[in-house]
């Protein structure tokens, strides 16, 4: 009877070795895969703030340019006012250099009109 019990308990042993090693093996694994899954989670995060680094400098690069872009239409904007101002009194001048010419027989410019 000793011999079972002994034989017995040298089987739990040995199982129990068995599963000891089953789960440092296992444990291993599962380190392997987590520090993995750990690097590749980092490698995303840098690749996420790479393409927000690049992201921000493509609006600030946009942004320019549509403010360069304003400025020009600004400035066509002011050129073609002037000359419209400008062919807008030149059409006053005139129209009034008529008007005085029908009504008072006298050219502006004239000694009588100045």
């Amino acid at each position: 009877m000793d011999y079972k019990i002994e034989e017995v308990l040298k089987n739990l042993i040995r199982i129990d070795d068995i599963a000891t090693k089953m789960d440092e093996k296992r444990q291993i694994e599962i380190d392997v895969i987590e520090d993995e899954y750990k690097a590749e989670i980092e490698k995303l995060k840098k690749r996420l703030e790479e393409e927000k680094l690049n992201a921000e400098k493509y609006i600030r690069e946009v942004t320019e340019r549509a403010r360069k872009e304003a400025d020009v239409i600004e400035k066509e904007k002011q050129a073609v006012l002037k000359d419209l101002d400008n062919k807008y009194r030149e059409a006053k001048k005139d129209i009034l250099s008529k008007t005085i010419s029908k009504i008072f027989g006298v050219e502006m410019g004239s000694k009588w009109m100045p």
